[in-house]
């Protein structure tokens, strides 16, 4: 999800930069890069979380599945 957002986002935040802002090719890379990248993980890292906690907990005794994760780690860490 990360790539194919990054894919999508960065050069399309970047043309925007160049275009409607007056950006340079620098400037505008940059640009797409961090806007792209920052929305992109703020967007895919709850998912990739719970995905890495289920995976650890091998015989599922603590996640059950993804409701019953996410729940898990608001109690457990704040949201």
């Amino acid at each position: 999800v990360y790539t194919a957002g990054m894919l999508g986002v960065g050069p399309t935040v970047k043309r925007y930069g160049k275009e409607k802002l007056g950006m340079g090719e620098g400037q505008a890379s940059l640009f797409g890069a961090v806007f792209g990248g920052s929305v992109v993980a703020t967007v895919s890292h709850p998912m990739d979380t719970i995905k890495t906690c289920q995976q650890g907990d091998l015989h599922g005794r603590l996640y059950k599945g993804i409701t019953q994760t996410a729940r898990v780690l608001v109690e457990d860490g704040g949201a």
